[in-house]
């Protein structure tokens, strides 16, 4: 559809959220991402690893994402309190 814009952040993020806690190998998100798409990028890792950085920007301060070498895993944040503190 043209002039449709696609929000690759999103994309990302739901794609880690739906395998929460598991990898999700680099391939599977490059499907994601370029699978209707005849031309990839001629390194899609590195563009994975790019795209990845503005995910970890926008859902960092919630979720921890893990680049686990060739997948990436989501999982959520603990929240830590300090003892000794009202």
């Amino acid at each position: 559809m043209p002039g449709m814009r696609r929000d690759v952040d999103a994309m990302l993020y739901w794609a880690l959220r739906w395998h929460d806690g598991r990898r999700v190998p680099h391939g599977v998100l490059c499907d994601v991402l370029w699978g209707e798409f005849a031309k990839k990028p001629k390194d899609p890792t590195a563009s994975l690893r790019e795209l990845m950085a503005y995910v970890r920007q926008r859902h960092g301060d919630k979720w921890m994402i893990e680049d686990c070498g060739s997948a990436f895993r989501i999982l959520p944040r603990v929240a830590t309190s300090k003892s000794g503190q009202n």
